[in-house]
């Protein structure tokens, strides 16, 4: 910020504006370089605070490892007040600059689409899960940005804002959880749920649906409008990557089913595995203490 501030002479959104409006093609070629400097450093600390690919590595990590309240907020209210530090610096103030960042911002959101989603179907933990799927969806977030239109920008909007709500609700049933049963983390707590609790299964199978992108579910809205702003553009690009959002959409569509299967159609509770193999064992060494016995009886 420090480089565009010591060609701008300001840190005032407006005045940065009209400066870049009024000035980029006026001013020397070193200036300008200064200011693209300045512009891609701020884009790699957004890329960081977002936790886009490839500066992803942390966000599975303090996921699984904060507690869950934390966690819910890192994903929601942390990633609106990121949107908002995005929207209001680049789109606005660096808006001039878009020819700049656009590809950029395209590349960003193909390539953490494509691992958040990969990345996802090799998790065994629920909030890790949840961690690359925020990557993928901001994934989604950062393609509709690229598109630099007005239709692009307003599916971005409706796309955090509802990408936001579903998280809170989902990782309030993880809490609710962890409250009733002391678990709720992996996903294999979470086979046999619906007979356990079934409201907290409704609950979390809406969620798992909206954030699959199933219909008539607010999350299928949300992509619906980043692949419409994507089309727009009319460029092949862009074409080529709704190809891929729609690939690793159903890619997506199958951990959440997952879960979901385990919640409906799974029956056998691993905790009530594990106190079954408990009493089994319990059985086995009681037998071997009455043999025991029974021998020491037989010898004195």
């Amino acid at each position: 910020m420090s480089l565009v501030f010591g060609i701008t002479h300001s840190l005032d959104l407006q005045a940065t504006l009209d400066f870049l409006t009024h000035n980029l093609h006026q001013i020397s070629s070193l200036h300008k370089n200064v200011i693209l400097l300045g512009f891609g450093f701020m884009i790699v600390a957004i890329a960081f605070k977002f936790g886009v690919v490839p500066f992803h590595m942390w966000v599975p990590d303090v996921y699984e490892g904060s507690p869950t309240p934390v966690t819910a907020i890192i994903g929601s209210i942390a990633k609106l007040a990121a949107f908002g530090f995005l929207f209001r610096l680049f789109i606005f103030a660096l808006g001039d600059l878009h020819f700049y960042w656009q590809t950029l911002f395209l590349i960003f959101g193909l390539l953490s689409v494509i691992i958040g989603n990969l990345g996802a179907l090799l998790q065994n933990n629920l909030k890790r899960l949840f961690a690359y799927s925020t990557i993928s969806h901001i994934g989604f977030l950062f393609l509709s940005l690229s598109c630099a239109t007005k239709l692009g920008y307003d599916a971005a909007i409706f796309y955090m804002t509802s990408y936001a709500l579903m998280t809170v609700g989902a990782f309030g049933i993880i809490l609710l959880l962890q409250y009733k049963e002391n678990r709720g983390a992996d996903i294999s707590d979470y086979i046999g749920l619906n007979k356990r609790h079934p409201w907290i299964s409704l609950l979390m199978l809406l969620f798992l649906l909206s954030f699959a992108g199933i219909p008539p579910f607010i999350g299928f809205d949300g992509k619906l409008f980043v692949f419409s702003a994507m089309l727009d553009m009319h460029q092949p690009a862009y074409v080529v990557a709704v190809f891929i959002g729609l690939l690793m959409s159903v890619v997506g569509a199958y951990y959440y089913l997952k879960i979901i299967k385990n919640i409906y159609f799974d029956n056998k509770d691993p905790l009530d595995a594990d106190i079954e193999f408990n009493r089994e064992n319990l059985k086995t060494s009681l037998v071997g203490v009455d043999s025991f016995l029974l021998t020491m009886n037989g010898l004195f």
